[in-house]
Order: C-alpha cells, then sequence, then structure tokens
C-alpha cells in the first residue's frame, strides 16, 4: 500500500492550490481591485478555470483500477508448481499455456517470449496490465503510478487525467502567463498512437505482427468514447473493460 510519504504528496498540491487560490481571490480580487464589476469579472473566469481542476483532481484521484478477473488467477496447482520451478524453466511454459488454454485465455504480448504473469498476485497478467510496486495489485491498462494523486493513472481513470491536464495547462496559463503544455502534449501525442507511458518506455512485444495502434480517430474514441456527451464530464467512458483490447494486423 502507499507509504505515508505518498499520502503527503497529495495534501502538498491541494496546499499549493488553496495558496494560490488565497493569493488571487483574497489579495487581487478584493484587496487590489477596486472596479466591483471588474472584480466580479476576475473571480467568475477564475473560477471557471480552477473548480474543473478540482473535480478532476479529486475524479482521477479516487477513481482505482478494478481487479483482474478471477479467470485469470492461478489455481492452487498452478501456485504449487510456478513456485518450485526456476524462473528459467521451460516448464513454466507449459503451465502457463495449459492454464490459459483451458481458462479460454489469449493474450498478444510476451515477456521474454514468455505469456506475462504475476506471481506476486498469482494470476496471468492481461494485455497491458502491470503490477504496480505502490499500490501492490496488478493496475489494467496502467499508464503509470502518479505520486501527486497517490493513485495509478490506469483505464478508468486516464481519459480524466488527461482533462485534468488541458484544465491545469488553462489555469496556468490564466494565473501566470506560461502555459504547462509539455505533459499534455506528450500524453495527447501517447493518446493518439495508443501507447501508454510505460509502453512508449518499454516497447510490448506482439506474438503476432500485431499493434494496438487502431489510428489516431480509433485510438481517441478507445479513451473518450463514443458517446460526445461524456468527453468533457469527469467519468469513465472509455470503450472495453480494461482486459481485451482491439488490434491491428499488419
Amino acid at each position: 500500500m502507499s507509504s505515508f510519504g505518498d499520502k503527503c504528496i497529495p495534501a502538498i498540491v491541494i496546499m499549493l492550490f488553496l495558496f494560490t487560490y488565497y493569493g488571487y481571490v483574497v489579495e487581487l480580487c478584493l484587496f487590489k481591485i477596486s472596479v466591483v464589476l471588474k472584480r466580479i469579472l476576475y473571480l467568475v473566469v477564475y473560477h471557471l478555470c480552477i473548480i474543473p481542476i478540482m473535480i478532476h483532481y479529486f475524479t482521477t484521484m479516487c477513481i482505482r483500477s478494478d481487479p483482474v478477473p478471477d479467470s485469470y488467477r492461478f489455481g492452487a496447482i498452478e501456485v504449487n508448481a510456478l513456485s518450485r520451478m526456476d524462473p528459467n524453466d521451460k516448464e513454466i511454459d507449459m503451465v502457463l499455456q495449459r492454464f490459459c488454454y483451458f481458462r479460454g485465455i489469449r493474450t498478444y504480448t510476451r515477456k521474454n517470449n514468455r505469456i506475462r504473469y504475476c506471481m506476486k498476485c498469482r494470476q496471468i497478467k492481461p494485455d497491458r496490465t502491470h503490477h504496480c510496486s505502490t499500490c501492490q495489485i496488478c493496475v489494467l491498462k496502467m499508464d503509470h503510478h502518479c505520486p501527486w494523486i497517490d493513485n495509478c493513472i490506469h483505464f478508468d481513470n486516464y481519459k480524466i487525467f488527461f482533462l485534468l491536464l488541458i484544465h491545469t495547462s488553462i489555469y496556468c496559463f490564466y494565473y501566470t502567463g506560461i502555459a504547462v503544455t509539455a505533459l499534455f502534449g506528450f500524453h495527447l501525442a501517447l493518446m493518439l498512437r495508443n501507447q501508454t507511458t510505460l509502453e512508449a518506455l518499454n516497447e510490448p512485444v506482439f506474438v503476432e505482427n500485431c499493434t494496438f495502434d487502431l489510428g489516431p480517430t480509433e485510438n481517441f474514441f478507445e479513451v473518450f468514447g463514443y458517446n460526445c456527451c461524456l468527453w468533457f464530464l469527469p467519468l469513465p467512458s472509455a470503450l472495453g473493460n480494461g482486459v481485451n483490447f482491439p488490434i491491428r494486423y499488419y
């Protein structure tokens, strides 16, 4: 689980927001601006910027990854067999392949030419799932663990995290005149390529000639969904279940 230090970081972030809020609302708008209409305009525009940030920040923080389906979890036979074997033992491949065959599990990515699995959680890893050493669980379509929110960015909250980056960039530009676009641009490029941060750092190895990249338009829909009414709301709307993903052969 998260350490005490990890849980302090979101508190520091919230304190910084409160500090900037006090500086703008109290010191600037209430004490420095004497014209009432101008003061109201400044306050309205400022709150239109900061309220979406707080909503998306806490929503991203609170949405945890769904667990890996039970069908992916090893039984006692597999756990005992794998725990006795050396990591380089070829018989591990037979145990994993037999388990996936009888459970009807198919994955397209491999690690060291082997079906990806997690002995800490005692289960097969679905495609794009990774074990988070901080959260101590396997996270569906894990992008990265974000200490600023003490949570992983994953299948269910990635869209909301992306919207948080948009609103934060707008807020920083309005408050300081500087747009924080580097992180937003990085994740925009990842989304349009249908990649996670972990996949950008370590490209997944596919067992077949295929890719998760469906093209920019379909990649966008995979994260935001087809219902445009939900695109800018702090609600999960991604397509799929975080376990199985559409692929494109080449």
